[in-house]
Order: structure tokens, then C-alpha cells, then sequence
């Protein structure tokens, strides 16, 4: 209480610790290498994001979002940027976003069947938790995932190798999305 009296006295802001400072969300940066068994020739599809890439950092800014509708109760995101080593079936620019909520977390599917959930990211603090697994800001964690494809008839796999670096409380700014060719 004196604390906050002192605080309050002085002008000094004090932050929980357990929120974000006001303009800042959790940020998980996401590199998924995709890479398939399947011959060349053979197509198999995947999303790798919108056709116009929905954010990105800017130096002096933090992360900017580019899109039409943010969740208001977001309280991190997820950038997702795909890293095809394989020829895929795709429209996409290689960014995607996923939002943190704080009830759901923010489920992370695969990207050539969005039917299978890969992981789910939730928020705890400045610490992102990866099913369960603590991932303190500035720290990296790596998985992968494989998911069998089914191609006319034939049965390929597609491996998604995520290194998730965890950037705590970045400030993050949200605009309209420009227009795209």
C-alpha cells in the first residue's frame, strides 16, 4: 500500500507484471520450415497465409498488424512465417497470424490440413506457454510435426518444423489493410 501511495505521490506508473504495458501484446514470432515427401509434380496445397502479408515489424514501431478485424480481448499474437522447401499448391504471401486469446490461446494448425491442431500457444505474463511447456521472453523452443497428405489416391507426409522465439510484450499497432494487387 505505501508503495502505491509513493507511486501515486511521485507519478510513477507501476505495471503489474503479470500485464502487458498499455499498446503492448505478447508476441511469439513462428518460423514453420514446410517440407513434403511427395515428388516433384505433385501438388499438394497448403495455406501459407493471405495473399497480402497481414503484418510486420517496423524498427520504430514494433509489429504492425494490417487487417480489418482484430480481436479486442487479444492479448498476444502469433506471426507466423512460412518457409516452403518443397514446391506447395499455395496462394499466400508466407505470413500468417494467429491471435492469443485469453480463454482459447491461440491453436495452431497445420498448414496443409487445417483440420489437425499442431500445438496451442497460451499466454502467462511476458512468458508464452506451448502446450503446457514455459517459454520465458528472448527464449526459443523447436518442434515438429508431421502430417500425412492424401494426393490422388497416394499418401505423402508434410513436416513442419517450428522454432518459436518468444518476444514478451512488444508494442503492437493495428491499422486497415492497404490494398493489394
Amino acid at each position: 500500500m505505501a508503495l502505491a501511495s509513493l507511486g501515486a505521490f511521485y507519478g510513477i506508473l507501476v505495471y503489474r507484471q503479470d500485464l502487458p504495458p498499455p499498446g503492448h501484446l505478447l508476441v511469439v514470432r513462428a518460423t514453420d520450415v514446410v517440407v513434403s515427401d511427395a515428388p516433384e509434380g505433385v501438388g499438394i496445397p497448403a495455406d501459407f497465409g493471405p495473399h497480402c502479408a497481414p503484418a510486420r515489424f517496423v524498427p520504430w514501431a514494433g509489429l504492425v498488424i494490417e487487417i480489418a478485424s482484430f480481436p479486442r480481448d487479444a492479448i498476444g499474437v502469433v506471426l507466423i512465417e512460412y518457409e516452403p522447401m518443397t514446391p506447395f499448391l499455395t496462394v499466400g504471401e508466407g505470413v500468417g497470424l494467429a491471435f492469443i486469446l485469453p480463454d482459447d490461446g491461440a491453436p495452431i494448425r497445420s498448414a496443409v490440413n487445417e483440420s489437425v491442431l499442431l500445438f496451442s500457444i497460451r499466454a502467462a505474463g511476458a512468458s508464452a506457454l506451448v502446450d503446457g511447456k514455459l517459454i520465458r521472453p528472448g527464449a526459443v523452443e523447436r518442434a515438429t510435426y508431421a502430417t500425412p497428405v492424401s494426393i490422388d489416391g497416394d499418401l505423402w507426409t508434410v513436416t513442419e518444423s517450428y522454432a518459436l522465439l518468444n518476444l514478451g510484450w512488444i508494442p503492437v499497432s493495428v491499422r486497415p489493410p492497404p490494398l493489394c494487387a
